[in-house]
Formats: C-alpha cells, sequence, structure tokens
C-alpha cells in the first residue's frame, strides 16, 4: 500500500473524516517490536528504507535529513539509506520506502522495481518533496494521473500563518498512526492529486481553517 503519496495537507469540508473517506483497510503502519516465530515471539523493527538524490540522513544540517530519520528511530524503526540505482535486491528486506527530494528522473528498471515492490509485495511508499515532473513520471505508475498545483489562492484569515500570510497553518488532525503527537504543520508549498487518480483508499489527515483560503477569482 502507499502510505501517502505527496507532501502538503488537504482542506475543505469535502474531504473531512467519515465514513465515505475512511479506508479501514488501511495497512497497521505502527512500528514493529521485534521477528515473528523467532524466540519469544518477538519481531524484528519495520525497515525503513530512505532515498534521495541529494539528501542524506546523515547530514545534520537544516538541509539534511538526519531530523527525519532520527524521529522514526525514536519511534522503533530501523531506518538506512539506499544509494542509485534502486533495484529490487536493495529494496529487499526494507517495509517501506521513502523518496525524499527526488530532482531527477528514475530510470524505467528503477520505477519497475518500486512498482514491484508496492503492488506485487505489499510495501509502503512515501513521496515528498523534489520536482513535480520527476515525480509525476514516477507517481503515474500507480495514479494514471499527476500530480497538480493547487491553483492562485490567497489567504482570508489573517492568523493562521507562519512569516508569510500564504505560509497557512494546519491544527487540526485526524486520529491516525502518521499524525500521532503531531501539533501543527506550517505548509508553504503543496500539490494535489484528483481523488479519481488516487492509488486505493484516501484519508485526509491535515486540515487548515475553513477560512484560510479564497479562490483568487
Amino acid at each position: 500500500m502507499i502510505f501517502s503519496i505527496f507532501a502538503g495537507a488537504v482542506s475543505g469540508d469535502e474531504v473531512l473524516p467519515d465514513d465515505s473517506t475512511f479506508n479501514n483497510d488501511l495497512p497497521d503502519i505502527s512500528p514493529l517490536t521485534g521477528s515473528e516465530g523467532s524466540a519469544g515471539g518477538s519481531r524484528s523493527p519495520t525497515k525503513i528504507a530512505f532515498y534521495s538524490d541529494y539528501m542524506s540522513i546523515s547530514d545534520t544540517s537544516e538541509d539534511g535529513l538526519s531530523y527525519y530519520a532520527d524521529a522514526l528511530r525514536s519511534q522503533g524503526y530501523s531506518v538506512e539509506q539506499i544509494n542509485a540505482p534502486i533495484a529490487s535486491s536493495k529494496l529487499s528486506g526494507y517495509d517501506a520506502l521513502l523518496i525524499i527530494g527526488l530532482t531527477g528522473y528514475l530510470s524505467s528498471d528503477e520505477k519497475s522495481a518500486i512498482e514491484d515492490f508496492v503492488e506485487n509485495q505489499d510495501k509502503g511508499l512515501l513521496l515528498s518533496g523534489g520536482s513535480s515532473s520527476a515525480l509525476n513520471d514516477l507517481a503515474q505508475r500507480f495514479t494514471g494521473g499527476s500530480m497538480e498545483w493547487f491553483g492562485s489562492h490567497i489567504v482570508c484569515d489573517p492568523t493562521d500563518y507562519e512569516v508569510y500570510p500564504k505560509w497557512v497553518k494546519i491544527q487540526t488532525f485526524y486520529d491516525h498512526p502518521i499524525t500521532e503527537n503531531l501539533n501543527e504543520i506550517i505548509m508553504c508549498k503543496g500539490t494535489n492529486i484528483p481523488a479519481a487518480w488516487a492509488y486505493g483508499g484516501i484519508i485526509g489527515c491535515a486540515y487548515s481553517d475553513k477560512d484560510s483560503w479564497l479562490d483568487e477569482d
């Protein structure tokens, strides 16, 4: 299953959680604590593979991903970074692939390896940040459509933003494992994908205030 495919938050009454938008068949993405069937009945930690063509989980600067990896490790996940080219052999043994800040196009073989990882092995995939063209090129394997910008909007509520009015504060979260202990998101950029193109069920996990956005027209 794909845990999430694009960064950003969702706003609007039409996606507020209810029986029609909540997918009860989503996988349990809580960290495992040690390997089923081993001595004592323990399970090995859920293994997460990071991939980025320019950022590293060992980079502790503001432009690095160490904070992201540390946050996952603090919750019991095992986190490692894989290097190009992405291949089935490199993904073997991992439970999810996180592609962060993709700037270059993946090869056909790399995209096929990711598609097999998700669809045939039922593993997780998260895409976040980077080139919209490169992300679309991969996402079309799963969605059949393309990522789109939210479009031209202006902020109505003058209080719920950080630094700039267009950097909207997201402070309402649906109860879900990926929003646990999350109190605020500052959305400085965002994208969307039409629901009809989505792979599997959709949950709106974070929402801005109803008066945060107006169509510019």
